[in-house]
């Protein structure tokens, strides 16, 4: 998986930044600031395009209205907070193969807002987590302390001044230490519970140790494949808003994803956009592979395909030959073009796994030519060669072809 965000969590005053400028001068330059993604983003404050974005931006102002500060303090706060979390959605989102490093990014700046909603929305948190990996920094309270008074003594009155705040009350700073070192604890665990690729690093420990431990996580190679867990199928499922996935047993549906994933692990594939998925209703079996969607059908929260296509109109966009396609419950709607869309299918890939059903099920409206597919059909489409793997299952029949071995 290509990870194009590294995020630091920790409680304030941890030494997030700190270790990042002593961090900076080992690691790739490749890997850019927030200052430097906002001098080249030219971002306006409208451009995201992001639902969870917007519910975590609600959030913020919600929990800055409370704040004991002048209404200017507040927007000033605020202003910072919505820029922060926009420059990283344009990373996040970006074709430019944009990589940032951050030591003040969304899980750490909005860990009570994402706590507060991620229960209701925990498909679209994983997915913001699906491209980061994330550093959590613990340290003693101890240390904490005698950094946010240092931070008070160098920069009194700024917006996280906790010390200056706190009226240097041993009592009243102790209380927001614990507060911090408890939301970082359940941030933490918010992310590492979700999947998302996390490290952990103690700064009370040797410093040198820490920062090769750092600097080898965040240059690992990333071209590891990832596949869909039973787990995650079922969680994703739940949260997709797409009523598609409440309308059959969703064991059923993991049959058919489970054959899927075991053939596609043995084909050796190193990079996940060698593979093309159609029709994915927000759910993929590899992270981060390219997927094709067709317009105003099957919407869900944050639908972003690869090729937003039709793909009963040819040719398809793709202009590379991928190691598998694969369209699980989509040819009995590419009527009255199936054969053309298998065809097409074949020409653009390796290898093709196709689930269909035999007769008419569900017809949506729009798609009335909907119908199944036979064994025969494929047969006849396909030179008279056999598919390599064939099982009816409960949702469909389950169809795999190597072209490569078939050629030969």
């Amino acid at each position: 998986m290509k990870h194009t965000i590294i995020e630091f969590i920790g409680p304030s005053g941890v030494g997030k930044t700190t270790f990042l400028n002593n961090l900076k001068n080992t690691i790739s330059t490749n890997w850019l600031s927030i200052n430097d993604i906002r001098k080249i983003s030219c971002l306006k404050k409208n451009n995201s395009q992001s639902e969870i974005i917007e519910k975590i931006i609600i959030e913020k102002k919600k929990n800055l209205e409370t704040l004991n500060r002048t209404e200017y303090q507040k927007k000033f706060i605020y202003d910072y907070f919505e820029e922060i979390i926009r420059l990283d959605f344009y990373v996040f989102s970006s074709k430019e193969n944009l990589k940032l490093i951050n030591d003040d990014g969304i899980f750490h700046n909005f860990s009570n807002e994402i706590l507060c909603i991620s229960k209701k929305n925990k498909g679209s948190i994983e997915n913001l987590l699906s491209r980061r990996k994330i550093i959590y920094f613990k340290s003693s309270p101890e240390n904490l302390l005698n950094n946010l008074k240092k931070r008070h003594y160098q920069n009194p009155g700024t917006s996280n001044d906790w010390y200056g705040y706190a009226n240097k009350n041993s009592k009243s700073i102790k209380t927001m230490i614990d507060k911090f070192l408890d939301e970082s604890e359940k941030i933490y665990r918010i992310v590492e519970s979700m999947g998302a690729t996390v490290m952990t690093i103690n700064l009370d420990e040797d410093q040198m140790e820490n920062l090769e431990k750092a600097k080898e996580f965040i240059e690992k190679d990333e071209s590891i494949i990832q596949f869909l867990t039973k787990e995650k199928f079922f969680c994703a499922a739940e949260h997709n808003d797409s009523k598609h996935w409440k309308t059959q047993p969703l064991e059923n549906r993991w049959e058919y994803h489970e054959k899927s994933i075991e053939i596609l692990s043995k084909l050796k594939i190193n990079n996940p956009n060698e593979i093309l998925e159609i029709g994915t209703v927000g759910i993929q079996l590899i992270s981060e592979s390219e997927s094709m969607d067709i317009e105003g059908y099957w919407n869900y929260e944050g639908k972003n395909p690869t090729y937003l296509h039709d793909a009963r109109k040819f040719p398809w966009p793709p202009q590379k030959k991928y190691k598998a396609i694969v369209a699980l419950r989509v040819f009995q709607y590419l009527a009255p073009y199936q054969e053309i869309a298998f065809k097409e299918a074949k020409r653009l890939s390796e290898n093709l796994i196709v689930v269909v059903p035999k007769n008419r099920e569900y017809v949506p409206k729009g798609m009335e030519d909907t119908k199944g597919i036979t064994y025969d059909e494929f047969l006849a489409w396909n030179n008279q060669t056999p598919p390599d793997y064939y099982k009816e299952m409960n949702l469909g029949d389950f169809y795999y072809w190597n072209f490569n071995k078939s050629n030969n």
